[in-house]
């Protein structure tokens, strides 16, 4: 014996409205992703100023102040590249005082293997970490 079921939806919805809604499922998403693009591009400006701003400190007079003022410059783009929810913006800013902090980060290493005496923080003892490790592990070939 053979039953035939029939099954039919308690709701009727066009394909117009499924389409409409997939579309808009979409938009959502995409949204959503920048939400959070934006998000991880302030967490990493959260942990990156603070770091310059101690960089820049324990340096001192070791910083040119064309070095100095490039940061700076960079520093007030990152606010106002958040305040404007500009993911684009921010994201650019963040990369040029990476690059532009660089030389800063090699200063402040090799002030510290040189013994300088900072005051503990964080940021100096991942710094030494961070070095002591590359140092430890022996390069490997090609």
């Amino acid at each position: 014996r053979d039953t035939k079921v029939s099954m039919e939806s308690a709701v009727e919805v066009s394909d117009e409205a499924v389409e409409k809604m997939l579309s808009e499922s979409l938009e959502h998403a995409f949204e959503d992703m920048n939400e959070r693009a934006f998000a991880e591009a302030c967490l990493k400006a959260d942990e990156m100023l603070p770091a310059v701003e101690t960089a820049l400190e324990r340096l001192g007079d070791e910083v040119t102040e064309e070095q100095r003022q490039e940061i700076l410059i960079l520093v007030a783009q990152i606010h106002e590249a958040r305040a404007a929810h500009s993911l684009e913006k921010l994201r650019k800013a963040l990369s040029e005082l990476d690059k532009v902090t660089e030389p800063l980060a090699a200063q402040l290493v090799e002030a510290i293997l040189q013994g300088r005496n900072f005051p503990s923080t964080k940021l100096t003892e991942e710094i030494c970490d961070s070095r002591a490790d590359r140092i430890a592990q022996p390069p490997t070939k090609p």
